[in-house]
């Protein structure tokens, strides 16, 4: 968890980031899901993948490429939240 928290600082340094979410699973504590919000697929691929703050995130994160279940883009059609 803490290579995400440092990892973080990257994508809030990032013009294309404009959020993310840490998830951590209640029953599997060891189980992580990874939200990151941006401005648009476009940006993200062909922007933040080639910036400065990606090769420094990327190395944070490095170590648990091989454990990600899924890696695709959504859009996000409903949000909210109820307290």
């Amino acid at each position: 968890m803490s290579a995400y928290s440092e990892a973080a600082k990257h994508l809030q340094a990032s013009p294309f980031c404009r959020g993310y979410d840490i998830i951590q699973g209640q029953e599997e504590p060891a189980n992580f899901i990874v939200r990151i919000y941006w401005t648009s697929k476009e940006d993200h691929l062909g922007g933040f993948r080639k910036s400065t703050e990606f090769a420094a995130f990327f190395n944070l994160v490095k170590p648990f490429y091989n454990s990600i279940e899924e890696m695709k883009h959504y859009n996000t059609k409903l949000t909210g939240t109820k307290d």
